[in-house]
Order: structure tokens, then sequence, then C-alpha cells
């Protein structure tokens, strides 16, 4: 059971990551089949839309991904059945509520500083 808190905080850095900073657009640039999407939403950012790249996603790329991608609840879902096999798939929603609740946290508490 340990083991299945520690590895929810793994599911929450992968959700803070994507959701609160912009590692994604700086560390994927270089990859030719997302290169694209990324050039597209530095031309925008440079035109003056400031809207953030997972609005960006939301607004020019509707599809199930997409809207998959962009929703905490739904990544987190398949981010804990693959962090469930590795502890248990009787976990599952322990990783699950676990790695949202910490996501909270740390929103909450990144609002204050």
């Amino acid at each position: 059971m340990i083991d299945a808190l520690i590895f929810s905080f793994f599911n929450t850095l992968a959700l803070l990551i994507w959701f609160k900073t912009n590692a994604f657009i700086e560390y994927f640039k270089y990859f030719p089949f997302i290169n694209k999407i990324i050039k597209k939403y530095d031309d925008s950012c440079k035109a003056g839309l400031d809207i953030g790249f997972i609005n960006f996603l939301k607004l020019n790329y509707d599809s199930f991904f997409i809207r998959l991608a962009t929703c905490p609840f739904c990544i987190n879902f398949w981010f804990s059945i693959i962090t469930a096999f590795f502890v248990g798939y009787k976990f599952f929603a322990l990783i699950y509520i676990s790695s949202l609740v910490y996501y909270k946290i740390v929103n909450i508490l990144s609002k204050h500083e």
C-alpha cells in the first residue's frame, strides 16, 4: 500500500509537468512528429495569443486523443492504470484518487506564492 502511495507521486509529477510547466514544449520541439504543432503554438504566442499550450491544443486540434490529453482526470486514469501495473491492480483506485489529491494540493499551494 505504501508503494501505491509513492507511485502516485509519479503520476502527480507527470500531471504537474504536463499541465503546469512548459517542459513539454521545450524538450519536444526538436522531435519531428510534434515539431509542427509546437511551431504553430510558438507562432501564435509571438502573434500575441497567450492561452497556454493545453488550451491551444483544445482550440486547434479537436479530437478524442487531444481531449484525453488535456483532461487531468482522463490522463490520470491512464497514468494510474500504468502505475497499478507495477504495484498491483487492486491499488488502482488508491493511486488514482491520491494522485488527484496531491495534484490539487500542489495547485492550491502554488497559488499562494
